[in-house]
């Protein structure tokens, strides 16, 4: 029990029990001590507090014997308790009971209140939940729409913004427009007297081309008409050697036809002579340029070859900005007026991309003396009949695709009318084969390889010179030594 409790024992015990336990401790000592030990050793015990320290606080074991003397039931084997005070005493700790449960229902009732708070609490809180959640989403849903009509109204202030140069743009435009104009007009003037003269230059360089041609065709002319004269008139002889023979005359329609296709392949085979030879001699000027401008590169020292190269690219791309002026324009007009159709073939997609070949570099760059006439004759005459054998060869392939497109024509068409009909919308992969072309004008690599070429034949010329040299020399020295030998033996 508490200290208070442990008072109020006390003061109740002082003033209830004190003089009945202090008149009836002396009377009977030996009844205490003979009947009860436990009695007597409690009231022994008990005994300073009646007597003894009045004001004092009882200790623990004083107030356990003075707790188990006051509740002690009376007339029980001579106990010094009366009735009166036990019932009081028994009255006292029956209000301390009831003030305990007072206070424990009291403490219960709170508890459960409490209990009820917290479930009404925690029953309430999902709905808080909700109701923070919502003002959550209202306050983001609220920042966005402020977010999008700040968008907005920046947007509308740059469109304004921008508005405001064009129409500055504008303005400004409508003063400089007649300038602008005048500009056009001088340009499309100078253009039109540009393009002008650079028709004129085109038309005199084809003259001279033309002129050029002739001096080189002229001198084998009188051979060749002489020639193709001499085997017509012996087919003609043989003709008429083997009507006479037969003795029966021809009819002149039939004559007429035959002398007709007489001509024809006369003049078929005049026009493939004088395209064969306008091949060769448009390869050789090609190639005789290509190989003077390689031993001019070659003779230069590597320094002065690299600035030659670098203004050469510059002067190129100037040539190509201003349109070409000159004889470099008017060559340029020719080539690529030349090379118009022969660049619609395939076989040539090497001139825009060409891969450098390092061994041919390097034995190029020894090449420093023109080849001889006959052996650059010769290469260009190898290379036009590779060509000739390679459009061969291309034109073999043509006639093979075009019979199998011919095959495939009224299968496709018939396939494409049905499609056409049933109402679906078909395009059909069938494509005429196109028909190549032979190439004159050939690549600088190709250019390239036939420079190797000729250098090869030079090289075998050179080394077959010299042995016939070395032998002829050897068969002079075999001689005199015979001649010497003669005398000797005579």
């Amino acid at each position: 029990c508490t200290p208070g409790r442990r008072a109020r024992i006390a003061s109740a015990a002082a003033h209830s029990g004190a003089g009945h336990l202090a008149a009836s401790a002396p009377a009977t000592p030996a009844r205490w001590h003979a009947s009860s030990p436990g009695r007597m050793s409690m009231a022994c015990a008990a005994s300073p507090i009646v007597t003894g320290r009045p004001g004092s606080p009882p200790t623990a074991g004083e107030h356990r014997a003075l707790r188990m003397l006051l509740t002690s039931r009376p007339a029980a084997g001579g106990s010094p308790t009366m009735l009166q005070q036990f019932n009081a005493e028994k009255g006292y700790l029956h209000a301390q009971r009831r003030e305990h449960e007072e206070e424990v229902r009291a403490r219960h009732v709170q508890a459960t209140e409490e209990m009820l708070a917290r479930k009404a609490w925690s029953a309430g809180q999902r709905e808080r939940k909700a109701e923070e959640e919502q003002a959550r989403r209202a306050a983001e849903a609220a920042l966005a729409e402020l977010e999008e009509r700040r968008c907005l109204w920046l947007g509308i202030a740059a469109a304004s913004h921008k508005l405001v140069f064009v129409v500055e743009q504008l303005s400004c435009d409508r003063a400089s427009r007649p300038w602008r104009q005048l500009r056009k007009d001088a340009a499309l003037t100078i253009a039109t007297w540009y393009k002008g003269v650079l028709y004129r230059r085109r038309q005199q360089e084809l003259v001279r081309l033309v002129m050029k041609l002739n001096r080189i065709v002229d001198p084998h002319l009188p051979a060749l008409r002489e020639r193709v004269r001499r085997s017509a008139a012996a087919r003609i002889v043989s003709f008429m050697q083997q009507s006479e023979r037969s003795r029966a005359m021809m009819a002149s329609v039939a004559v007429t036809r035959f002398l007709d296709t007489i001509r024809g392949v006369q003049a078929h085979w005049r026009m493939m002579l004088q395209v064969r030879r306008t091949q060769d001699a448009i390869l050789y000027e090609r190639f005789l340029k290509f190989e003077r401008a390689l031993v001019k590169r070659n003779s230069h020292p590597p320094e002065l070859r690299r600035r030659e190269d670098s203004a050469g690219r510059s002067a190129a791309r100037l040539g190509t900005a201003s349109g070409g002026g000159g004889r470099s324009g008017v060559a340029a007009s020719m080539r690529s007026t030349m090379k118009g159709r022969r660049l619609s073939e395939g076989g040539h997609a090497a001139r825009a991309f060409e891969i450098p070949d390092p061994l041919l570099e390097e034995e190029l760059s020894r090449h420093k003396r023109l080849l001889p006439k006959e052996i650059r004759v010769r290469v260009v005459a190898e290379s036009v009949l590779n060509e000739r054998q390679a459009f061969f060869r291309r034109m073999e392939r043509y006639r093979a695709e075009l019979e199998i497109y011919n095959a495939q024509l009224p299968i496709e068409t018939m396939r494409m009318r049905l499609l056409g009909d049933a109402g679906i919308e078909a395009s059909t992969q069938l494509r005429k084969p196109v028909k190549p072309h032979m190439f004159v004008v050939l690549p600088r690599a190709k250019l390239k390889t036939m420079v190797q070429r000729g250098m090869q034949l030079y090289r075998e010329a050179l080394e077959a010179a010299q042995a016939e040299a070395a032998a002829e020399v050897a068969a002079a020295a075999a001689a005199a030594a015979a001649g010497a030998t003669q005398p000797q033996a005579r």
